[in-house]
């Protein structure tokens, strides 16, 4: 048999005789993809047989039926190798997920067996049910909980992007996106329209001089169509628009991360999280780190969303249907996806993932992190030449001054965390770089950015 060739994996387990452990793994690979196990070989693939009458089959059958829920009845084959008898028993993915036993859920990763967290079982059922975590509707809340202006809100922005236009009657429109349950506002609506509820909707995001160190923060529990726009406007806040000079007529300016691609992570983490926690923004000198309560779906990997290898899960399911509709989302999936291409693009270093079964986290990186002197690899092709790199201070008084002109020598000192003599050297410094100007005098001039 070509099945006794091969070594324990994702849907072979080998059990040297049949016990509540042969149980366990039938209900883990009923839990994942489906699997075999082989009862009479030990775990090196030593063939020690099983005693066998003819009413073993049915008695572990009945054992199997008896100590699981859903009730897993699997195809067991009583098979011959090297003159021994050995049982295979052979279950497919259930359509009934989670399967326990004896209470307790399991699931098949790689060539183990691993005991089901409450986030992996009440994603399992929400599949099932063909529904969400944000599709509950708790007791305690009423229709009258959520707040009409922001209902009406949805509807507007809905509406402006429609040809054919919704109903701006609060009522209609929650029950069209399946926002109540049994007259009850489910999570989603709550998250969404709800001020009781604004606890639930915490961002907090902090701005590092160090690992300790804490120089700004923001912290939002805003209505989430808002959240996204509020979140970058404080990111844009405290990082820089780079200059670069080149062999051109004009000067390149980019920012050290593609605002497009920080919407999207931005996006991703509102859409996306575990809203039993909170979320996080960790803003440092050269990277961002986005950090979201809830991992990935047991068997998903992040390359299934990057490369487009599965199909779409969502978490919250009527969240991400509001912020398609609203055009806040294109796509359903999709925000990983483009965010990577767009980093690539703006010529960033490549995303660092950091996934388990309880958190999702990314760390973006600055083009700060992988630019040498002299050349910026992200600028397009036939330009790289005669790049010149402005040190970091240079950066935030351009930075400072494309947001006011106008800005005083005193401002770029306090805003910029810098000292007098700093400002005054690199002020001469980009002067002499030919990148800035001062129109008029000191007092009713400005600043003017030559590109």
């Amino acid at each position: 048999m070509k099945i006794l060739n091969q070594i324990e994996s994702q849907n072979i387990e080998f059990k040297p005789k049949f016990s509540d452990e042969v149980i366990k793994s039938l209900v883990a690979f009923s839990n994942a993809n489906g699997g075999n196990v082989l009862i009479g070989i030990d775990d090196d693939g030593k063939i020690l047989g099983c005693n066998i009458n003819k009413e073993t089959i049915q008695h572990w059958i009945n054992e199997i039926k008896t100590k699981t829920f859903h009730d897993l009845i699997p195809k067991l084959c009583l098979e011959n190798a090297e003159n021994e008898n050995i049982v295979i028993a052979n279950v497919l993915e259930h359509p009934l997920k989670p399967i326990s036993f004896k209470g307790r859920y399991y699931i098949r990763k790689q060539n183990s067996n691993h005991l089901m967290n409450a986030t992996e079982i009440a994603d399992e059922v929400n599949k099932t049910l063909n529904t969400s975590f944000d599709a509950y509707a708790p007791e305690d809340y009423s229709i009258g909980d959520l707040n009409l202006d922001e209902i009406k809100y949805a509807i507007d922005i809905i509406n402006k992007r429609k040809e054919i236009k919704i109903s701006s009657n609060a009522n209609e429109f929650l029950t069209k996106y399946n926002l109540i349950s049994n007259n009850k506002p489910t999570l989603a609506a709550l998250l969404l329209f709800c001020d009781r509820f604004s606890y639930k909707r915490t961002v907090q995001i902090g701005v590092f001089q160090s690992n300790l160190i804490i120089k700004d923060e923001f912290i939002t529990s805003n209505y989430l169509i808002r959240q996204a726009d509020e979140i970058l406007e404080f990111v844009k806040k405290h990082i820089n628009k780079m200059t670069f000079i080149v062999d051109q007529p004009r000067n390149i300016q980019k920012w050290e991360y593609p605002l497009e691609a920080l919407r999207e992570l931005i996006i991703n983490l509102v859409v996306h999280r575990d809203y039993r926690q909170t979320a996080t923004i960790k803003i440092f000198e050269d990277e961002i780190v986005f950090s979201n309560y809830g991992g990935l779906p047991s068997g998903y990997t992040v390359d299934d969303f990057i490369l487009g290898k599965r199909s779409s899960y969502l978490r919250n399911k009527l969240i991400a249907k509001i912020f398609r509709e609203c055009s806040i989302i294109e796509e359903y999936s999709s925000g990983l996806k483009r965010a990577v291409k767009l980093f690539r693009k703006n010529g960033n270093k490549e995303f660092e993932f950091l996934v388990d079964e309880n958190n999702f986290t990314v760390k973006a990186f600055s083009l700060n992190k992988d630019i040498e002197k002299g050349v910026e690899k992200g600028v397009e092709k036939g330009v790289e030449k005669g790049v010149e790199k402005l040190s970091k201070n240079q950066q935030i008084i351009l930075n400072l001054i494309s947001k006011n002109s106008r800005i005083s020598k005193e401002q770029i000192r306090i805003e910029g965390e810098l000292t007098k003599k700093t400002v005054e050297y690199n002020i001469v410094s980009l002067k002499k770089k030919g990148l800035l100007k001062r129109v008029g005098a000191n007092k009713g001039g400005y600043w003017k950015i030559i590109e």
